[in-house]
């Protein structure tokens, strides 16, 4: 049971997905949670596949869009951006398979106090 507004977002994301793949996927699984407030889906026609996102704050969504951007300007590694909904609710993002946030630099490096290589400190 889904309740229509997740129906919405969905629809959503299948939406971004055949805009910027040129077909609907034919597989969606939803992921297992994080700490955050998004829920997360992958999705594939079986050749490729990228990661689906509803979120429910628009500013926190863009406000991971924009510093996605720039890590990834920067070399980390941070998923790509493929797309974003227009409300802002919803984006497609790069699959990076089993990578995790805890395996980059960016986790390492987060504490002021960090001797780690490629630390973000200025």
């Amino acid at each position: 049971f889904m309740c229509k507004c997740l129906d919405r977002k969905m629809d959503r994301l299948y939406s971004l997905y055949s805009e910027y793949y040129g077909c609907e996927p034919s597989e969606v699984v939803a992921l297992t949670p994080s700490a955050s407030n998004r829920q997360y889906f992958r999705l594939s026609d079986g050749e490729r596949s990228c990661v689906g996102v509803i979120g429910l704050v628009p500013e926190e969504n863009d406000a991971f869009v924009t510093m996605a951007s720039h890590f990834r300007s920067r070399g980390l590694p941070v998923p790509e951006v493929y797309a974003v909904g227009e409300d802002g609710m919803t984006y497609i993002q790069e699959d990076m398979g089993h990578t995790s946030s805890s395996s980059s630099p960016i986790e390492c490096c987060h504490a002021p106090t960090s001797s780690c290589p490629g630390s973000l400190k200025t």
